[in-house]
């Protein structure tokens, strides 16, 4: 029974998370990434590519109340910053977009991962250890995902 509530919580997180989202950041849970979510730049950066993302997890304790049941837990949202995440006018394509999307995505899945282990009463954890090394995976994932794609190319 604890699994199941916990997944439904898992599931409604993004759903539960919206009304508070910063307006510089796109939230996974708000939809695809578009152009519009960038700020144009006309520098291409070192190796070559023409957009960057900024990623980053928002993650917080939350009490929520139901009648005489009060619920604590740890919600985390994956955003990209805005600010912080470019492309080079000209040398995008639709493919770059659709890359763009697969970190995105990837980050959210390793979120929902970590969070997957909060959530498990079996195991001790604390919650800054669990996001920086999740974080951490993606962030190889990502690397490794660059690497065979020669940047998405």
């Amino acid at each position: 029974m604890r699994r199941k509530i916990c997944l439904a919580l898992l599931l409604l997180l993004p759903a539960l998370t919206l009304n508070a989202q910063n307006p510089g950041y796109k939230y996974w849970s708000s939809g695809k990434l578009d152009w519009g979510d960038y700020r144009k730049d006309s520098s291409v950066s070192a190796d070559g590519s023409s957009s960057s993302n900024s990623f980053g997890w928002e993650t917080k304790d939350t009490t929520e109340i139901f009648g005489n049941l009060t619920l604590h837990r740890v919600a985390s949202s994956v955003y990209l910053n805005k600010s912080q995440s470019w492309y080079v006018p000209g040398q995008v394509t639709d493919e770059t977009l659709r890359y763009n999307q697969l970190f995105f995505d990837l980050n959210e899945l390793y979120c929902r991962q970590m969070l997957r282990e909060v959530y498990d009463p079996t195991v001790e954890f604390d919650v800054a250890f669990l996001q920086d090394y999740y974080i951490g995976l993606a962030t190889v994932k990502m690397a490794e995902i660059n690497v065979m794609s020669d940047h998405g190319n």
